[in-house]
C-alpha cells in the first residue's frame, strides 16, 4: 500500500509540472506575439503600408547544386561548398568540402556573395530547427540551400 501512495504522490507531482509548463508555454506565446506586433506591426496592416516590398524586391534567391563525386578533379579546390552540416554558426566563414572553379563552371553554380542569407530549405534538420546563416566569405552552396543576396540599395552586408 505505501508503494501505491509514493507512485500516486509522484504521478500528482508530474500532473502539476505539466500544467504549469502549458501555463508558461501559453504566456510564452503570448509574450512572442506582442514581441512580434511591436518590431514588426499587425501584419494585417502590412498590405497597406507603402513601405512593404516583396521579397524578389529586396534579395535574389539562389539555389545551390552538387558538383559530380565521381570527379575528383571538381573536389580538390579552395572554394567552400557549404551543405547544412557546416551551419552551425551564425556566420558562415568556411566548409567541410570545397571545389574547384572547375566545378563551378561545368555545374553552372553560382559563387555566393559575403553578406547573403543561407537558409537550409530540406533535410531532416527542418523538423525540429531551420539553420540561418551569413554567408562571411565567397561560397557555393549545396542542392538544400538557397541563398538570399541583397538586391535592394538600402540593404547592406553585415560581414
Amino acid at each position: 500500500m505505501l508503494e501505491q501512495t509514493r507512485i500516486v504522490l509522484i504521478l500528482n507531482q508530474a500532473d502539476a509540472l505539466g500544467r504549469k509548463r502549458a501555463e508558461v508555454d501559453q504566456k510564452v506565446q503570448r509574450i512572442s506575439q506582442a514581441l512580434f506586433h511591436s518590431i514588426f506591426g499587425d501584419p494585417a496592416d502590412w498590405e497597406n503600408d507603402h513601405r512593404a516590398l516583396p521579397l524578389s524586391a529586396l534579395a535574389a534567391v539562389v539555389s545551390g547544386g552538387t558538383p559530380s563525386g565521381d570527379k575528383d578533379a571538381y573536389w580538390t579546390g579552395d572554394i567552400p561548398w557549404v551543405s547544412p552540416k557546416d551551419m552551425k554558426r551564425d556566420y558562415i566563414d568556411g566548409s567541410a568540402d570545397h571545389i574547384t572553379r572547375e566545378a563551378m563552371d561545368k555545374t553552372g553554380l553560382k559563387l555566393i556573395s559575403p553578406g547573403s542569407v543561407l537558409i537550409v530549405v530540406r533535410g531532416m534538420i527542418l523538423a525540429h530547427t531551420v539553420p540561418v546563416g551569413i554567408a562571411a566569405v565567397p561560397l557555393t552552396i549545396n542542392q538544400d540551400m538557397k541563398a538570399l543576396v541583397p538586391s535592394h540599395p538600402e540593404i547592406s552586408a553585415c560581414v
